[in-house]
């Protein structure tokens, strides 16, 4: 399987979920709004053809798109 091109902003959200925060805090963190984090979320999700969050940080890190341990600077 190809490793999905994803945006900084897919990549931001991916990494906070990777922190466990849900929807609202994923927003407050990176400054948007709730709804546009459900749609990076959705576009994660069909992109890494999963159906839910832990199955999008399984992925993500089996496919190494995002650091195995630890959190990355783009959601701090």
């Amino acid at each position: 399987m190809m490793r999905p091109a994803l945006s900084p902003r897919e990549r931001a959200v991916l990494l906070c979920m990777v922190e466990g925060l849900g929807e609202k805090a994923t927003a407050l963190r990176l400054q948007i709004s709730v709804y546009t984090v459900k749609e990076y979320r959705a576009s994660l999700y069909r992109k890494l053809e999963v159906r839910n969050a832990t199955e999008a940080v399984r992925v993500a890190r089996q496919q190494l798109l995002i650091p195995v341990a630890g959190a990355s600077p783009l959601c701090a």
